[in-house]
């Protein structure tokens, strides 16, 4: 979070493998209960969406230009002023 609000590059690429990972969590724990699902109750189901909410989202939010261009202004604020 702190790399983020800095600015780093890397930071936002953790970000970003986060969310695939977060996709890929989801995507197995569907699998792993994909023929009980419809007999969770709902509070399961839901917490399955999760994942994929969570790293959907923040893939979305990663990939916005809008935040590719602060992050960088915010990485290089100083330099071009000096």
């Amino acid at each position: 979070m702190v790399g983020l609000v800095r600015g780093s590059e890397s930071a936002r690429t953790l970000a970003v493998v986060v969310g695939v990972l977060n996709l890929l969590v989801g995507l197995l724990g569907v699998f792993q209960v994909g023929a009980l699902i419809s007999y969770l109750p709902l509070t399961l189901q839901l917490q399955l969406a999760v994942p994929f909410v969570f790293g959907g989202y923040l893939l979305w939010c990663m990939s916005q230009e809008d935040v590719k261009t602060w992050l960088y202004k915010r990485a290089f604020a100083g330099v071009a002023d000096a």
